[in-house]
């Protein structure tokens, strides 16, 4: 773990659906959504959420319905869903907040999911490295991946794409499954990655109102991006 999320820690909630909402900077966005599991598609509790390398700002845990909510300065920034009393992959959002209320659900990997997903991809986590998910999805329902598409990320970097079958991880699955989802393994630590998501027909960019063209991948985390996609 990162200096960053260490330096964190000292405002976290301390009772799981306690927030720290009023605690938050005099000036900045109220920030919500609830953290979901990968899996099972419930609520995950107790999944600590701060804004990332920024410890000034207050973080909270998610309630018993993976439900969360705090205030965040508007601008660019990364959001980081980690453990907090929930094992999970520690995962970065990059995002771009404005100074209206902002809703973001996430997606979380718990640690068994994680080890079961590497292994069904034929990798072996190397904690020196990183991962980053591209979901690409069927706008305007952000619920619908988009299916048969094939993702790049530039500089390329580790395994992948590596996509699932039926919802499954595949070591041979060659196009985005239903989900939309695509996997990049042990991606050597950086700054400036960026993600692209191409199928016949379809033209899919980066949902620029609320996410950065680019963004960081960090050892020991999972980058999480979207893809806005439409015919």
């Amino acid at each position: 773990m990162d200096a960053g999320v260490q330096a964190a820690d000292a405002n976290v909630a301390l009772d799981i659906g306690e927030v720290l909402d009023d605690a938050g900077p005099i000036e900045g966005t109220p920030f919500s959504g609830t953290v979901r599991d990968f899996q099972s598609r419930t609520g995950v509790a107790g999944v600590r959420v701060c804004v990332y390398q920024q410890p000034e700002i207050p973080c909270t845990l998610s309630d018993q319905d993976g439900a969360y909510r705090l205030t965040v300065p508007p601008g660019d920034l990364i959001m980081i869903y980690d453990q907090g009393q929930s094992p999970i992959i520690p995962q970065l959002t990059p995002l771009i907040v404005g100074d209206e209320s902002f809703t973001w659900n996430q997606i979380v990997v718990g640690e068994a999911s994680s080890a079961m997903m590497f292994g069904l991809w034929g990798q072996e986590n190397d904690p020196t490295l990183g991962s980053v998910s591209v979901t690409s999805f069927v706008s305007p329902r952000e619920s619908d991946g988009l299916q048969g598409a094939v993702t790049r990320m530039d500089p390329a970097s580790g395994a992948g794409p590596l996509y699932t079958a039926n919802g499954v991880p595949s070591a041979v699955a060659s196009v985005t499954d239903t989900n939309g989802l695509a996997a990049f393994l042990n991606v050597e630590p950086g700054e400036a990655y960026e993600a692209s998501v191409s199928k016949e027909g379809w033209n899919c960019v980066v949902p620029s109102e609320r996410e950065p063209a680019s963004f960081p991948v960090v050892a020991g985390h999972l980058t999480g991006v979207t893809r806005r996609c439409t015919q």
